[in-house]
């Protein structure tokens, strides 16, 4: 029998433990949530883990379509971009999968452990690349909003300047026809 139609057999299997051990990173009340709700509009989070986890296995057992796994893992590695993880916690959670497949299929020839390690290790690789990119595209979010503020600053002191000046050209002109009046 051949690594993909045995990951294709357990795939689910598969997908359930890596998604329990991904949801166990999080602090126990998160973990909790985000393995009791199933709906994907009560638990948006858990429910793109769930099927992104699902995604990934899927391509595992059918030989890995790039373009597919890229998208499964965008969509949970987006999520872990933006929450309080460090790089290596944000795409720690590939690494799982390789233990997870060793104890659903302790049974693997030694040449099919190593076919697993290569794939994990490409996709943790993979990980990485879409990481990087989700934190650059948030550091740019992040500078186009300073950048606004900044603008908005400096039209709001313009606007005061131009306020100020006008005050300051109304009372000089004041001063001018008081001084004409008394002489």
């Amino acid at each position: 029998m051949t690594v993909q139609s045995l990951l294709s057999e357990k795939k689910e299997q598969i997908a359930k433990k890596w998604f329990e051990l991904v949801a166990d990173s999080y602090p126990s009340q998160t973990s909790d949530f985000l393995k009791s709700k199933k709906n994907q509009f009560l638990n948006p989070v858990g429910f793109t883990l769930k099927e992104g986890l699902s995604g990934i296995c899927n391509e595992l057992s059918l030989g890995m379509d790039e373009s597919i796994l890229k998208k499964c893992l965008d969509d949970i590695i987006r999520i872990r971009a933006i929450q309080d993880f460090s790089p290596s916690e944000a795409i720690s959670f590939v690494f799982l999968l390789k233990k997870v497949i060793q104890e659903v299929l302790p049974e693997l020839s030694e040449d099919a452990k190593e076919y697993v390690s290569v794939m994990v290790e490409k996709i943790a690789l993979m990980s990485f690349d879409i990481y990087m990119q989700c934190r650059e595209d948030l550091f740019e979010i992040r500078v186009r909003e300073a950048e606004k503020r900044n603008f908005r600053l400096l039209q709001v002191a313009n606007q005061l300047m131009e306020l100020k000046d006008e005050r300051v050209n109304d009372l000089v002109t004041g001063v001018i026809d008081n001084e004409k009046g008394k002489g």
